[in-house]
């Protein structure tokens, strides 16, 4: 039984740990100005699907060449966001795209519309974001949280109480 209860706390402090590191990369991703997107639909296919999740990073449009993927913000469709594969660069630093999975090029994108470049995908991880952005996942995290915190809790009293006996050992 000591065996048991000793690799619940590991797990539960290297699952603690765990959960803090990722808070902390995300926090500093966002921090330098990273974002991370959820895809949308299967325009790049197969370089990446709807629901993956793309990383990406701030960069000068001089910076760009052809063959990079970058996200911008739809000249045509206010607040929609479109990653896709740069074909060349126009005048006056604007950036001719195209999705891998779509037959034509789109509209010249100019300079002010660009996010930056995407470097890298997390597969199906947008679905598992969306999830715990619902109801049912921030309930299912509220209750999570309610059951660890309740078990911690009733260690501690029990281990600093010596009032509180357990029964069955």
């Amino acid at each position: 039984m000591q065996l048991l209860t000793s690799g619940l706390r590991v797990f539960s402090w290297l699952t603690l740990g765990a959960a803090l590191l990722l808070l902390a990369a995300v926090g500093l991703w966002y921090a330098s100005g990273g974002r991370l997107l959820i895809v949308q639909s299967s325009s790049m296919t197969p370089k990446f699907s709807p629901a993956d999740v793309v990383l990406i990073r701030p960069v000068q449009a001089a910076n760009i060449v052809p063959g990079q993927v970058i996200s911008y913000y739809n000249p045509n469709k206010l607040g929609q966001i479109i990653s896709h594969r740069v074909v060349s660069k126009g005048p006056k630093n604007t950036f001719v795209t195209k999705g891998d999975n779509r037959p034509d090029k789109d509209l010249p994108v100019p300079e002010s519309k660009l996010i930056g470049r995407v470097v890298a995908v997390a597969p199906g991880l947008g679905g598992l974001l969306r999830l715990l952005k619902s109801g049912y996942g921030i309930m299912t995290m509220y209750l999570l949280l309610s059951v660890v915190l309740s078990i911690n809790v009733g260690r501690f009293i029990a281990r600093n109480n010596p009032s509180y006996e357990l029964y069955g050992q």
